[in-house]
């Protein structure tokens, strides 16, 4: 009830710009709350997954070895 209560405040508020207008701008915010909801999705499982390697030395040394087999494979290109 709450979220409608707003979106039709908002859409009074919005009303003297125009039906096109109106629409353009929660098209808008649509799109912006969906990107910043998954910026945010994608920060916490990198978290996640920086959290877990701290914990798992396992991890770190796979990602030493790789880091390091990229670095052997960049020299040769450039011999």
């Amino acid at each position: 009830m709450a979220d409608q209560d707003g979106s039709r405040r908002v859409q009074r508020a919005a009303d003297p710009l125009g039906t096109s207008s109106s629409t353009g701008m929660f098209a808008f915010v649509g799109h912006a709350v969906k990107a910043w909801s998954e910026a945010r999705r994608r920060a916490r499982e990198e978290e996640h997954h920086y959290n877990r390697a701290l914990r798992e030395a396992r991890i770190i040394a796979d990602l030493s070895r790789a880091m390091n087999g990229l670095a052997v494979e960049n020299i040769r290109r450039y011999d």
